[in-house]
């Protein structure tokens, strides 16, 4: 009987970098979600990390950032374009939004202001009475003029 290569067969893996068998009724340990082998190696780098000097360690973690900012703006070339692109849409809704704001405002102050229309309806129809629509200034004027006259021939006399 062939060995198979799956965890917990007890055979070797072929994508295993140590290519250690597991034993009967054990998972292998590249098998799982993240693997033991993944976390181990990882420790590894992080203990030969931890080993080299201080100013190396900065020296490695400016290049990795640098690296990152370069990568970034050079796959994100119009990330400054699109920061001015969000400003201005952002400036537009402020805009909107206080057009908006006051539209809404108006909409609370429409009972008052629609019982200020009626009031000064009412003191127009007042005004209307007591003042003729259609004005007539040629004949107010030469009815002033007329009683002026009288009024001045009766004084002379």
């Amino acid at each position: 009987m062939a060995k198979s290569g799956f965890a917990g067969s007890g055979g070797m893996t072929p994508s295993c970098p140590g290519r250690v068998a597991a034993g009967p009724g054990q998972a292998h340990h590249c098998s799982g979600a993240s693997g033991a082998w993944g976390r181990q190696k990882g420790g590894d780098v992080l203990q030969k990390f931890r080993t080299i000097g201080f100013s190396a360690q900065m020296i490695v973690t400016v290049l990795v950032m640098a690296i990152v900012v370069f990568v970034g703006y050079e796959y994100f070339p119009a990330i400054g374009a699109r920061t001015d692109e969000i400003r201005q849409k952002q400036a537009q809704l402020d805009e909107l939004t206080a057009e908006v704001q006051k539209g809404v405002d108006i909409e609370k102050k429409l009972p008052v202001l629609e019982r200020e229309v009626v009031n000064v309806q009412a003191q127009l129809d007042e005004l209307k009475t007591i003042i003729p629509p259609d004005r007539s200034d040629g004949g107010l004027v030469s009815k002033l003029e007329s009683l002026a006259t009288r009024s001045a021939r009766s004084s002379r006399r």
